[in-house]
């Protein structure tokens, strides 16, 4: 597979990172054009100074891809249309380097894209979190619905299932 695993994946973001700050985000979310915005207002709700080590996630807005997403419109369209999906729904991760620091720590060999990663970092990230906080309110992003990819045959599947099961 040409997948990362996920910790080599966020070493070498903490390697190239200039801000303190660092999103982990899958590439099949669309944001909306004021996605950076979203993120500093939500920055700024947050004392930094009381609150060492924020996480902030947002749940994805799931729809159904019936057209080319191709234009500012297309992607405002979708507020309307997509279904905000279940807690387990977060491709959207942000929290400080101090934070990403003591998740790198703990992070067993995951597939990045694969079954369970995202669980396994969102279970983390809460034992760590100083406060935890779901933005999905105020942060937008969309997911194109695709069918479930939990193929248990799949080596790469089975892979973070066993690491996700004895780690968790």
């Amino acid at each position: 597979s040409q997948a990362p695993m996920l910790p080599d994946l966020v070493r070498k973001a903490l390697a190239v990172a200039q801000s303190d700050w660092l999103v982990l985000i899958n590439s099949d979310i669309v944001v909306v054009p004021e996605f950076s915005e979203q993120i500093d207002h939500v920055l700024e709700s947050i004392d930094l100074t009381k609150t060492p080590h924020p996480f902030i996630t947002v749940r994805r807005r799931d729809f159904g891809l019936k057209k080319l997403i191709d234009s500012e419109s297309a992607i405002r369209s979708l507020i309307g249309e997509a279904v905000l999906h279940r807690v387990t729904g977060s491709d959207n991760f942000m929290a400080p380097r101090s934070l990403w620091l003591k998740l790198l720590d703990e992070m067993p060999p995951l597939i990045y894209g694969r079954f369970a990663w995202d669980v396994w970092l969102h279970h983390k990230a809460l034992e760590h979190a100083e406060p935890a906080i779901d933005a999905s309110e105020t942060i937008y992003c969309f997911h194109p619905y695709h069918g479930s990819l939990v193929d248990r045959d799949n080596p790469e599947v089975f892979h973070n299932l066993m690491w996700y099961e004895c780690v968790c």
